[in-house]
C-alpha cells in the first residue's frame, strides 16, 4: 500500500504569512487550482481513499481531490497541524523565537513552541497512529491520499529523513509493507526505501 501525503492548497492566511496551526481558514483561489492540480496527478496513482484532517483548509483540498477521483473522504484529526497555541494567529516575521524553534525542532523533538503548544514528538506520533490505523483498516487499499498540513507532515517525515518544508499541494509517498512504513519519494527525488 501506498500513502500520498499532501499539504493542502494556499490559505488565505498562508498567503499573509500568517501562523495557522490549528486556526481555520479558507483555501485561497489559488489554493482551488492547487487541490484540482493535485487531483488531477493524482489519477495515476490509483486512490482508493481520501482522508484529510478535520481542519478546514485540508477537508477543501480533500473534497476537490475525492470529488475527481470519485473515492470517499474520511476524517481523520490525528492528522491536523501542530497545535502552537499561543503563537496561533500571528504574523510569523514577528513571532520572536519561530525561526529557531523550526532549525531545532525536527532534531530536539521534546522541544515545545511554548508552554501549551505541541512538540514534535507528540504530533509525530499521532500522525503515524493514523497512518498505521489507515493501513490496518483498508488492507486491500492499493493507495492512500492523504491531505494535511506542513509541520505537521514534516514532523512524521523527519522520523526517517530531513523535513521538507513542503509548499502547498506537493506531496511525500509512504510505502506501507510487512506492518511498517517505508519512505518511498520525497518532491523531486527518490530515496533508497528505508524503515522504522
Amino acid at each position: 500500500m501506498k500513502f500520498y501525503l499532501c499539504r493542502h492548497g494556499q490559505t488565505h492566511w498562508n498567503a499573509a504569512r500568517i501562523l495557522l496551526g490549528q486556526y481555520q481558514s479558507e483555501v485561497t483561489e489559488s489554493g482551488i487550482e492547487q487541490a484540482k492540480q493535485l487531483a488531477h496527478s493524482a489519477l495515476s496513482w490509483g486512490i482508493d481513499l481520501v482522508v484529510s484532517s478535520h481542519l478546514l483548509r485540508a477537508k477543501q483540498t480533500a473534497e476537490i481531490c475525492a470529488k475527481l477521483l470519485d473515492t470517499d473522504h474520511l476524517i481523520e484529526a490525528g492528522f491536523a497541524e501542530r497545535n502552537f497555541a499561543e503563537w496561533q494567529g500571528r504574523e510569523i516575521a514577528k513571532i520572536e523565537g519561530f525561526k529557531a524553534f523550526r532549525q531545532q525542532c525536527y532534531s530536539d523533538v521534546e522541544h515545545r513552541p511554548n508552554s501549551n503548544a505541541e512538540n514534535t514528538q507528540e504530533v509525530r506520533h499521532r500522525f503515524l497512529l493514523a497512518l498505521n490505523t489507515l493501513a490496518k483498516a483498508y488492507p486491500n487499499s492499493n493507495a492512500i491520499l492523504v491531505v494535511s498540513h506542513g509541520d505537521a507532515m514534516d514532523c512524521a517525515i523527519s522520523n526517517w529523513t530531513n523535513p521538507q518544508y513542503l509548499k502547498n499541494g506537493e506531496f511525500v509517498v509512504l510505502d506501507y509493507y510487512d506492518g511498517e512504513l517505508h519512505i518511498d519519494q520525497l518532491p523531486e527525488k527518490t530515496l533508497q526505501t528505508q524503515s522504522v
